[in-house]
């Protein structure tokens, strides 16, 4: 009677629906924000050094004979689909003395400036900028966030157009170039 009277009180408990006390719930959300943010490396002032010239007498006397480059890796970084830009002051490298005989010197040394990716894609860059020639800025639009560790390279061609056939004055020369990154 008593395994009887046991096994009708489990059955009855287990039977019996449980009586929950009332519950409430709610959501909530979390939000954060990052800015917009670039970041770029100051480069080092390139020097060309002491500019080839022909020391020979004659026709081809004083004119430039060889290229001048220089190269440097800067970390450029963007997080978000930035601008970047060049910009130079002088648009050549110019010695600050006056010229004569501008049919045969000159104080205007035109170059170029190459801003290229180390992965070849990482951002839009400036395969060869000649400042002489191209609109101040100069822009490229970006379609992507970009970290890199980036390729500046500054080339004084002694062919380019303005260099050739021009005997540069003796004397220093310089210009100063800006990158941009972000909005202008």
């Amino acid at each position: 009677m008593k395994k009887l009277l046991l096994s009708a009180v489990a059955v009855s408990l287990i039977g019996t629906p449980a009586f929950a006390a009332d519950s409430d719930q709610q959501d909530f959300v979390i939000n954060a924000n990052v800015e917009q943010e670039c970041s770029l490396e100051n480069p080092t002032d390139f020097n060309l050094g002491a500019l080839r010239i022909n020391t020979d007498p004659g026709p081809q006397a004083l004119l430039l004979t060889a290229t001048a480059s220089d190269t440097q890796d800067i970390w450029m970084s963007c997080n978000y689909p930035a601008d970047i830009s060049l910009e130079a002051d002088n648009r050549a490298l110019v010695n600050s003395n006056p010229v004569t005989d501008t049919a045969q010197f000159t104080n205007r040394l035109n170059y170029r400036v190459g801003l290229q990716p180390s992965n070849g894609s990482a951002f839009n860059g400036f395969n060869s900028w000649a400042p002489f020639v191209q609109p101040q800025p100069t822009t490229r639009t970006q379609t992507a966030e970009f970290h890199d560790n980036a390729t500046l390279t500054v080339t004084m061609p002694h062919f380019e157009y303005g260099n050739q056939n021009r005997r540069p004055i003796a004397g220093d020369y310089t210009d100063t170039v800006t990158i941009t990154l972000g909005t202008i």
